[in-house]
Protein backbone atom coordinates (compact mmCIF):
# COMPACT_ATOMS: atom_id res chain seq x y z
CA UNK A 1 0.00 0.00 0.00
CA UNK A 2 2.95 2.16 0.94
CA UNK A 3 4.42 1.96 -2.63
CA UNK A 4 1.05 2.58 -4.23
CA UNK A 5 0.84 5.68 -2.55
CA UNK A 6 4.52 6.85 -3.21
CA UNK A 7 3.84 6.22 -7.28
CA UNK A 8 0.56 7.38 -7.24
CA UNK A 9 2.13 10.47 -5.49
CA UNK A 10 4.89 10.61 -8.14
CA UNK A 11 2.54 10.66 -10.61
CA UNK A 12 0.80 12.96 -9.92
CA UNK A 13 3.72 15.26 -9.55
CA UNK A 14 5.44 14.46 -12.46
CA UNK A 15 2.31 15.48 -14.71
CA UNK A 16 1.94 18.68 -12.55
CA UNK A 17 5.23 19.80 -14.00
CA UNK A 18 4.55 18.45 -17.57
CA UNK A 19 1.47 20.17 -17.46
CA UNK A 20 3.05 23.20 -16.17
CA UNK A 21 6.01 22.69 -19.17
CA UNK A 22 2.98 22.92 -21.46
CA UNK A 23 1.20 25.50 -20.69
CA UNK A 24 3.88 27.48 -19.03
CA UNK A 25 2.75 28.39 -16.01
CA UNK A 26 6.13 28.09 -14.00
CA UNK A 27 9.98 28.47 -15.29
CA UNK A 28 11.19 25.74 -16.88
CA UNK A 29 13.98 25.72 -15.31
CA UNK A 30 11.91 25.04 -11.93
CA UNK A 31 10.41 22.01 -13.83
CA UNK A 32 13.46 20.32 -15.90
CA UNK A 33 17.56 19.49 -14.84
CA UNK A 34 18.24 22.18 -17.63
CA UNK A 35 21.99 20.87 -17.59
CA UNK A 36 21.12 17.07 -18.74
CA UNK A 37 17.90 18.88 -21.40
CA UNK A 38 21.13 21.12 -23.00
CA UNK A 39 23.35 17.57 -22.90
CA UNK A 40 20.29 15.79 -24.90
CA UNK A 41 20.02 18.71 -27.18
CA UNK A 42 23.38 19.00 -28.36
CA UNK A 43 23.94 15.42 -28.69
CA UNK A 44 20.10 15.58 -31.00
CA UNK A 45 22.71 18.66 -32.90
CA UNK A 46 25.25 16.60 -33.19
CA UNK A 47 23.96 13.02 -34.18
CA UNK A 48 21.21 14.69 -36.44
CA UNK A 49 18.08 13.10 -34.17
CA UNK A 50 15.38 15.66 -34.78
CA UNK A 51 12.77 13.19 -35.02
CA UNK A 52 13.35 12.57 -31.57
CA UNK A 53 12.38 16.18 -31.02
CA UNK A 54 8.83 15.79 -32.51
CA UNK A 55 6.13 15.98 -30.34
CA UNK A 56 5.08 12.33 -30.16
CA UNK A 57 8.44 11.12 -29.53
CA UNK A 58 9.03 13.27 -26.52
CA UNK A 59 9.92 10.94 -23.27
CA UNK A 60 10.28 12.23 -19.73
CA UNK A 61 11.46 10.77 -16.39
CA UNK A 62 10.38 12.31 -13.43
CA UNK A 63 13.52 12.32 -11.40
CA UNK A 64 12.20 11.56 -7.55
CA UNK A 65 15.42 12.82 -5.85
CA UNK A 66 15.20 16.00 -7.98
CA UNK A 67 11.45 16.65 -8.70
CA UNK A 68 12.45 17.59 -12.65
CA UNK A 69 11.48 16.18 -15.83
CA UNK A 70 14.49 14.87 -17.64
CA UNK A 71 14.78 13.88 -21.62
CA UNK A 72 14.80 10.31 -22.00
CA UNK A 73 16.71 9.84 -25.97
CA UNK A 74 14.01 7.98 -28.32
CA UNK A 75 13.70 7.77 -32.19
CA UNK A 76 15.88 9.98 -33.11
CA UNK A 77 16.59 7.15 -35.88
CA UNK A 78 15.05 6.03 -38.83
CA UNK A 79 15.72 3.18 -42.08
CA UNK A 80 16.99 5.83 -43.97
CA UNK A 81 19.70 6.90 -41.34
CA UNK A 82 19.09 10.11 -38.75
CA UNK A 83 17.02 13.13 -40.57
CA UNK A 84 18.59 15.82 -41.76
CA UNK A 85 16.02 18.56 -41.39
CA UNK A 86 17.59 21.82 -40.18
CA UNK A 87 20.70 21.73 -42.19
CA UNK A 88 23.25 23.54 -41.06
CA UNK A 89 20.89 24.67 -38.32
CA UNK A 90 20.84 23.36 -35.02
CA UNK A 91 17.70 22.99 -32.83
CA UNK A 92 18.03 25.27 -29.82
CA UNK A 93 18.66 28.41 -32.84
CA UNK A 94 15.42 27.37 -34.58
CA UNK A 95 12.71 25.99 -32.36
CA UNK A 96 9.06 25.88 -33.47
CA UNK A 97 7.15 28.20 -31.14
CA UNK A 98 3.82 26.25 -31.72
CA UNK A 99 5.33 22.68 -30.69
CA UNK A 100 4.92 22.71 -26.38
CA UNK A 101 6.69 21.48 -24.67
CA UNK A 102 9.96 21.51 -26.63
CA UNK A 103 9.74 25.40 -27.75
CA UNK A 104 9.41 25.84 -23.72
CA UNK A 105 12.43 24.41 -23.14
CA UNK A 106 14.22 25.86 -26.37
CA UNK A 107 13.18 29.20 -25.13
CA UNK A 108 14.42 29.36 -21.49
CA UNK A 109 17.33 31.41 -21.20
CA UNK A 110 19.28 28.70 -18.77
CA UNK A 111 18.40 25.64 -20.90
CA UNK A 112 20.15 27.79 -24.00
CA UNK A 113 23.19 28.29 -22.09
CA UNK A 114 23.38 25.23 -20.67
CA UNK A 115 23.20 24.04 -24.55
CA UNK A 116 25.97 26.42 -25.74
CA UNK A 117 28.49 24.87 -23.45
CA UNK A 118 27.00 21.07 -24.26
CA UNK A 119 27.37 22.13 -27.63
CA UNK A 120 30.77 23.57 -27.39
CA UNK A 121 32.11 20.55 -25.28
CA UNK A 122 30.49 17.74 -28.00
CA UNK A 123 31.92 19.81 -30.73
CA UNK A 124 35.65 20.04 -29.16
CA UNK A 125 37.86 17.62 -31.10
CA UNK A 126 39.84 16.10 -28.18
CA UNK A 127 35.88 15.36 -26.98
CA UNK A 128 35.41 13.39 -30.06
CA UNK A 129 39.28 11.93 -30.07
CA UNK A 130 38.41 10.31 -26.67
CA UNK A 131 35.08 9.57 -26.99
CA UNK A 132 36.13 7.75 -30.60
CA UNK A 133 38.46 5.72 -28.73
CA UNK A 134 36.27 4.74 -25.57
CA UNK A 135 33.34 3.79 -28.00
CA UNK A 136 34.45 2.43 -31.34
CA UNK A 137 35.80 -1.31 -30.32
CA UNK A 138 32.37 -1.59 -28.09
CA UNK A 139 30.60 -0.27 -31.05
CA UNK A 140 31.77 -2.70 -33.51
CA UNK A 141 30.62 -5.65 -31.13
CA UNK A 142 27.15 -4.36 -31.69
CA UNK A 143 27.47 -3.76 -35.19
CA UNK A 144 25.91 -6.96 -36.33
CA UNK A 145 23.26 -7.00 -34.09
CA UNK A 146 22.31 -2.88 -35.11
CA UNK A 147 22.51 -3.69 -38.63
CA UNK A 148 19.84 -6.87 -37.62
CA UNK A 149 17.21 -4.75 -37.61
CA UNK A 150 18.79 -1.73 -39.46
CA UNK A 151 20.34 -3.71 -42.45
CA UNK A 152 21.77 -0.59 -44.13
CA UNK A 153 23.03 0.65 -40.63
CA UNK A 154 26.76 1.93 -40.82
CA UNK A 155 28.63 4.31 -38.39
CA UNK A 156 31.33 6.59 -39.54
CA UNK A 157 33.19 9.29 -36.88
CA UNK A 158 34.07 11.23 -39.78
CA UNK A 159 30.81 11.92 -40.22
CA UNK A 160 30.48 13.14 -36.81
CA UNK A 161 33.88 15.18 -36.92
CA UNK A 162 31.77 17.07 -40.08
CA UNK A 163 29.11 17.70 -38.31
CA UNK A 164 30.98 18.83 -35.34
CA UNK A 165 32.92 21.36 -36.90
CA UNK A 166 29.67 22.61 -38.55
CA UNK A 167 27.60 23.08 -35.58
CA UNK A 168 31.01 24.83 -34.02
CA UNK A 169 30.66 27.35 -35.81
CA UNK A 170 27.48 28.01 -34.34
CA UNK A 171 28.22 28.17 -30.79
CA UNK A 172 28.70 31.84 -31.14
CA UNK A 173 25.82 32.54 -32.57
CA UNK A 174 23.20 34.89 -30.80
CA UNK A 175 19.99 33.01 -30.40
CA UNK A 176 17.36 34.46 -31.23
CA UNK A 177 14.46 35.01 -28.44
CA UNK A 178 11.28 33.64 -30.36
CA UNK A 179 13.05 31.16 -32.43
CA UNK A 180 11.52 28.82 -35.12
CA UNK A 181 12.03 25.71 -36.39
CA UNK A 182 10.92 24.88 -40.13
CA UNK A 183 10.99 21.38 -39.66
CA UNK A 184 7.74 21.02 -38.20
CA UNK A 185 5.93 22.12 -40.94
CA UNK A 186 7.55 19.19 -42.84
CA UNK A 187 6.08 16.80 -39.99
Amino acid sequence: RRVLFRSRARFIAASGLLHALRYETHPVEDLIDVEKWARFLAIVDLTEAYHSLIWHNLRFYFNPVTHRLEPVGYDGFNEDGAFNWLGDKNVVLHSDKNAQPLRAITSCEAVREAYREALALYTNSEFLDQFEKKTEAELAERLDWLQAGSPGYSWDFENWRERAAMLAETVDQEIPSDPELRFWANV
